[in-house]
């Protein structure tokens, strides 16, 4: 576990601008194996520093009119990024400047109204991920979008609302028509279901029993066949002791 969290703290330093929600998981890993007063831990807690200093002056410029336009990308999509690293890496970095997060929402949202778009807000677990949507997209399209936000499989993949303290599964398009039409100002919350893992080991345990199957009914039929074409016993023997040695292998008897 401890190399493996040295390992990603490389693979993040590697990006120019790591996923926001994979580098707080980072960080707070890191914290939770003291992995801080290392070198890979200390290089990646600095480049998450300059991530949200860099989120912070792009929030400043778009409030005092300075913001630069980027070729093919519009406020929202400057801005959006920006708001995502302020809320879920400053808190493990120390925290943004007093109010600034407040700042950097407010001027998603407007950003997302004047071009006719709609916030949302997605939470799966401690990950936090900020997504923009079209007004007129189906609850189909929501779904997609965040499937591929959250790299995750489209197909029974079910969203549910959260709305102060009720909440709802969106299951049809009415029910998503219904929170399109009653969101108040922000974005509309979503809750992501955390991904279904198989039982560790299923897989190759299935696979070592089905090898062990065939191997031993080859033996078998390999013994058969010398038998019956005049093998010696000590083929037999030697077929049987390879079974038993294969049974071992696989915890199927006792050594």
């Amino acid at each position: 576990m401890l190399l493996g969290a040295r390992l990603r703290c490389v693979q993040l330093l590697e990006k120019q601008a790591p996923d926001p929600a994979e580098l707080s998981q980072a960080l707070r890993r890191n914290r939770e194996m003291e992995l801080a007063s290392e070198d890979c831990g200390q290089a990646l807690l600095a480049h998450a520093h300059r991530l949200q200093m860099k989120a912070e002056d792009t929030v400043i410029a778009d409030e005092k009119g300075t913001a630069k336009k980027r070729l093919g990308k519009s406020r929202v999509d400057v801005l959006e990024p920006a708001a995502e690293v302020l809320e879920t890496v400053a808190p493990e970095t120390g925290g943004c400047r007093p109010g600034l997060l407040e700042r950097a929402q407010t001027r998603l949202e407007d950003a997302q109204l004047q071009s006719q778009k709609v916030g949302l807000r997605c939470r799966c677990g401690p990950v936090v991920k900020l997504l923009t949507a079209d007004e007129g997209m189906s609850l189909a399209d929501v779904r997609g979008l965040v499937a591929r936000r959250f790299q995750r499989p489209e197909e029974g993949l079910v969203l549910t609302w959260i709305d102060g303290q009720s909440s709802m599964a969106l299951s049809e398009e009415e029910q998503w028509q219904h929170a399109l039409r009653v969101r108040r100002s922000g974005p509309i919350e979503l809750e992501v279901p955390k991904p279904v893992r198989p039982a560790s080991g299923s897989g190759v345990a299935a696979a070592r029993r089905k090898r062990n199957k065939v191997t031993l009914a080859g033996l078998a039929a390999s013994s058969g066949s010398r038998m019956g074409s005049g093998g010696s016993s000590d083929d037999v023997s030697s077929a049987a002791a390879a079974a038993k040695l294969q049974q071992q292998r696989f915890g199927r008897l006792p050594m």
